[in-house]
């Protein structure tokens, strides 16, 4: 699959949702596109999200609905104003080192992973919702 031609270097929004994306270098992304505010990459096949995902330094909301994704990079931890992460419907086991020290994150969603402990979330002092149900609401 060739990268997808998509004009986003300063888009404050991006979508990429059920397009049978494997990799995010299936897709035109710029990871210095300081304008970013909320990236959607819901209903894809991704396994892994690069460890340069720090770089987005403005992204306020990170949705990663429905992929395969086993496990988060530690870089997520450092981005200073992610105020929403959802990473629900992936195959999650743990959570990576680190990650209660988000500074900013607000809504936390991790439905329907294969988390076998969220201590290390227990931390997180601005978090106001946490999701962790494995069952249908």
């Amino acid at each position: 699959m060739g990268k997808r031609d998509v004009r986003e270097d300063n888009a404050e929004e991006i979508e990429h949702i059920d397009r049978g994306i494997i990799s995010i270098n299936d897709i035109s992304f710029n990871f210095q596109n300081y304008n970013l505010t909320r990236l959607t990459l819901s209903h894809n096949k991704l396994s892994s999200i690069p460890q340069n995902i720090s770089e987005l330094v403005n992204l306020e909301v990170l949705t990663l609905w429905n992929n395969l994704i086993e496990e988060l990079p530690t870089s997520i931890s450092s981005l200073p104003r992610l105020r929403c992460l959802n990473v629900g419907m992936n195959r999650l086991t743990i959570l990576p080192r680190g990650f209660g020290s988000c500074p900013s994150l607000e809504v936390l969603d991790l439905t329907y992973n294969n988390l076998t402990t969220t201590t290390s979330s227990t931390s997180l002092q601005t978090l106001s919702t946490l999701k962790t149900s494995r069952s249908s609401p």
